[in-house]
């Protein structure tokens, strides 16, 4: 029987991925982000039956983080404004082609890709902070919380921050099982607050940038 906190983590990325091919499906800035929560739900429902068939769902990651790099990559395209989106492209090359580097020479198929979950991490924010702070600069009379682009830029920023503390100190805590339990703990909530801005998102309107 599957655990009630894998359960209701499942659930919510279904029922954002759900509501956002609903609603959202047909407006190119926010499709990356839908399609993104519907291979997630795919992804982690893999690793579940991988864990509990041959014990090792480790392959399903250096699959899944270049997809998930490449969807990001094309929400910020798409949504961003200013000269900071000529950095998507070469960066989301440099990152892809280190993804295939690390999994061929650094860390093989049967290792946690760590090196590139991290890079990634570091990328995404950033694009995250300028695409946000493109949306602040906005006239005072649009809200911007009513903005489905600016909830997913939040939705990013929290959870890359925590995860890649969570990353950074997981194996320091593995011989430790009671800080283990709590940092997986904060990594768990995490998890539930980011899916569950995505579904907030959602249910947000997705407006066109002005370039387009």
């Amino acid at each position: 029987m599957f655990p009630l906190h894998y359960v209701i983590y499942v659930v919510i990325i279904g029922a954002a991925f759900t509501t956002g091919l609903y609603r959202l499906r047909r407006q190119r800035t926010i499709q990356p982000v839908v399609w993104l929560l519907g291979i997630t739900a795919c992804s982690e429902i893999l690793c579940k039956a991988l864990a509990l068939t041959i014990h090792n769902n480790i392959p399903v990651y250096h699959v899944y983080q270049p997809i998930q790099l490449t969807l990001w990559a094309v929400f910020f395209y798409r949504n961003m404004r200013s000269g900071w989106r000529k950095t998507v492209v070469p960066l989301w090359l440099l990152l892809f082609l280190f993804s295939i580097l690390n999994t061929l020479v650094i860390q093989p198929v049967t290792v946690f890709p760590g090196n590139f979950t991290k890079l990634e991490s570091v990328v995404v924010m950033f694009w995250s902070f300028c695409l946000f702070s493109e949306l602040l600069d906005l006239p005072a009379r649009e809200n911007i919380f009513l903005k489905s682009s600016f909830i997913v830029c939040i939705a990013v920023m929290w959870f890359n921050l925590v995860s890649y503390l969570f990353f950074g100190l997981f194996n320091d805590y593995v011989s430790a099982p009671r800080m283990l339990r709590s940092v997986w703990g904060i990594h768990l909530f995490s998890n539930y607050t980011y899916y569950s801005l995505l579904w907030v998102a959602m249910l947000l309107k997705a407006e066109t940038p002005a370039y387009e």
